[in-house]
């Protein structure tokens, strides 16, 4: 009996060291490897035509199409934003590559050569006190492709929020800076993003 008891409890100790090292937590560079992410939550603090600033949740103003687009965060560094089903046109790549690498800790992200993923959140409506307007990226401008220094917040292996600026233009319609509401201003401003990203 003893001879037969010695061997289960080496196997015993052999599964329990083995259980203990599959169940390391993940760092975030691994969190973020491991999962689909998608947008559940979108908000952008930008100034109005009216020259105040407000924050807006711009989800519902985007295109259909990039809804379902997914990020992937793969090895050595390299990610690719991926269509999720819904193509914008029969042109639409099925993914577009980005390169990403995290450092301060794992609290800041740089992302680059994501002009798609941008992209994908660029454009929308919203309506002010002086009528309806379209905010725009300052297409002159040629880092607008990249993010640096993304601040990763409330994160987890399920959600994380990903927070960054992009120098813009906004339609100003103040008298003080020479506007009006039937010919707005076209004026420089920076957005501030506030992204939700969900693993699904």
């Amino acid at each position: 009996m003893k001879k037969l008891f010695a061997p289960f409890i080496a196997l015993s100790l052999i599964a329990a060291s083995c259980t203990k090292e599959n169940t390391t937590p993940l760092g975030r560079e691994g969190m973020l490897r491991t999962g689909r992410w998608k947008i559940s939550s979108s908000k952008v603090r930008l100034k109005l035509p009216n020259g105040k600033y407000s924050t807006i949740n711009y989800g519902p103003y985007r295109k259909a199409c990039i809804t379902d687009n997914y990020l992937k965060f793969d090895s050595l560094n390299r990610g690719a934003i991926h269509n999720g089903g819904i193509s914008c046109s029969v042109a639409s790549p099925d993914s577009v590559g980005f390169i990403w690498s995290l450092k301060n800790n794992g609290n800041n992200i740089d992302i680059l050569n994501c002009f798609t993923l941008i992209d994908s959140v660029k454009q929308f409506v919203y309506i002010d006190a002086n009528g309806i307007y379209q905010v725009g990226y300052d297409s002159a401008s040629s880092y607008v492709s990249n993010i640096y220094n993304g601040v990763l917040s409330s994160f987890s292996q399920s959600s994380f929020v990903l927070e960054y600026p992009i120098y813009a233009q906004y339609p100003d319609t103040t008298a003080a800076k020479g506007g009006s509401a039937a010919a707005p201003v076209i004026l420089p401003d920076t957005f501030h993003f506030m992204i939700t990203y969900t693993n699904y």
